[in-house]
């Protein structure tokens, strides 16, 4: 025989389950606390960071290129220029990779055994191309020289490591923007363009 409920005792039974929905309820709200349930939208702003932070942090290798700079060196007496393979920043026009080639024999230390003549404080200013002539704006540290000698050597230095993609090349070099005519004080006058060919022969190249 079914057994029926009191009214009293039925809300008893009621009055039991509200309790516990109030407490699986509070349980509920603690574990969520504890655990939230993921914002989509705030998670893919959070990975998309994640990934510009990790690409920002990147540094993509620049190409490098392996190019000879024209240095001096003296065996019996006889001054000579020597090429020495140098790696430099390549550029990715002929006009970027004879500016870096020319910066480079600027700045960096002659290779042990070599010198140079250039004076330590030249800067390169520009350099232009049109067609076969290169266009070569230089500091007027430059001409801080201790002889003609050592100007000529100069000069050299910086037609030959210019012309090294172009050897048929003909350049033209300046000071300040005002092109270079004299190599000494006294007037010896400095014939232009200037030539790869006429430098390899005084220098036996």
């Amino acid at each position: 025989m079914q057994k029926f409920l009191s009214a009293q005792q039925f809300g008893q039974r009621i009055e039991s389950w509200r309790w516990l929905a109030a407490g699986l309820l509070s349980l509920s709200a603690i574990a969520f606390s504890l655990h939230p349930i993921p914002d989509l939208a705030s998670l893919q702003i959070r990975v998309e960071s994640e990934d510009s932070t990790l690409n920002s942090g990147q540094r993509a290798i620049s190409p490098q290129l392996q190019m000879p700079l024209y240095w001096l060196s003296t065996t019996n007496n006889q001054i000579r220029l020597i090429a020495v393979p140098t790696t430099i920043p390549a550029g990715d026009t002929t006009t970027q990779q004879i500016t870096q080639a020319i910066n480079a024999l600027l700045l960096t230390t002659p290779p042990s055994g070599t010198a140079t003549t250039i004076p330590p404080q030249t800067r390169l200013y520009k350099v232009e191309i049109h067609d076969q002539a290169i266009a070569i704006d230089l500091s007027p540290e430059f001409l801080n020289q201790s002889s003609p000698t050592t100007l000529a050597t100069s000069i050299a230095q910086i037609v030959l490591t210019a012309t090294v993609a172009n050897p048929e090349a003909q350049v033209y070099l300046a000071i300040a923007g005002k092109p270079l005519t004299s190599i000494s004080k006294t007037g010896v006058l400095l014939k232009q363009p200037l030539t790869r060919q006429q430098f390899e022969q005084q220098f036996a190249l």
